[in-house]
């Protein structure tokens, strides 16, 4: 029997064939460094359109240590995403993006301060190699959901980091899939441990949020952490 203790790396994915290879690599190189965990990879595909999902059986043929989660549709990263991680059988989930914006050589850093007893350690962007109107776009952003929201938001914070299987098993409980990770974390209440890091630009593929989607999530997010505008309307 295995006492060590476990991480499940959760890795959502869609049309990502030129990364998927780079990205478990990477994973598999990390985890050979901290030989006192057991871990998973879990690769959840949104039905991608190019050979990721051949590319997915590839691996999972090969390496017991990698699970692979075929979607029938696309059913959007905050869906699939928590989807891969309530599947996880980990003591603490890492969530970690497919085209490796978010560096996994943060993952040492956040089972650290796991292992010092936070139960919620997240990556937060310091600085980002994205173009400077992206960046702006999201200043203003979170400053729009920060003025609005009745709770005290995140800012800068995605769903990169560790969390523990007990507060996973909560999200499940409550069956809120559309909500993102980084609002429900600010509903639970839970002391947050925040690791800055530098999130890098896309070397390869494209991102499949364009205006139209990242203005949805915008509003998404607005309406989940506010009743303000319902009130206004």
């Amino acid at each position: 029997m295995c006492d060590m203790p476990k991480v499940s790396l959760c890795v959502p994915c869609y049309n990502e064939e030129e990364n998927i290879y780079k990205v478990y690599e990477k994973l598999t190189e990390i985890m050979a460094t901290m030989p006192q965990y057991d871990y998973e990879i879990i690769f959840e595909d949104n039905d991608s359109k190019d050979h990721t999902q051949d590319l997915l059986r590839e691996l999972a043929g090969k390496d017991t240590k990698v699970k692979v989660i075929l979607n029938t549709r696309n059913f959007g990263p905050a869906r699939s995403g928590k989807n891969c991680c309530f599947n996880a059988s980990g003591d603490v989930i890492i969530s970690i993006a497919s085209d490796l914006q978010t560096p996994p050589e943060m993952i040492p850093v956040f089972l650290k301060y796991w292992e010092q007893g936070y139960k919620i350690v997240m990556g937060q962007k310091e600085k980002s190699e994205e173009g400077r109107l992206k960046v702006y776009l999201r200043s203003v952003y979170y400053k729009i959901i920060k003025h609005f929201s009745e709770i005290p938001q995140y800012e800068h914070m995605t769903g990169f980091g560790a969390i523990d299987v007990s507060v996973y098993q909560q999200i499940k409980d409550m069956g809120e899939y559309e909500m993102s990770i980084r609002h429900i974390i600010a509903e639970l209440g839970y002391e947050v441990k925040l690791v800055p890091y530098t999130q890098r630009e896309r070397k390869h593929g494209k991102s499949s949020y364009n205006l139209w989607r990242n203005f949805d999530f915008a509003i998404s997010s607005l309406i989940y952490t506010s009743k303000t505008p319902i009130r206004l309307m």
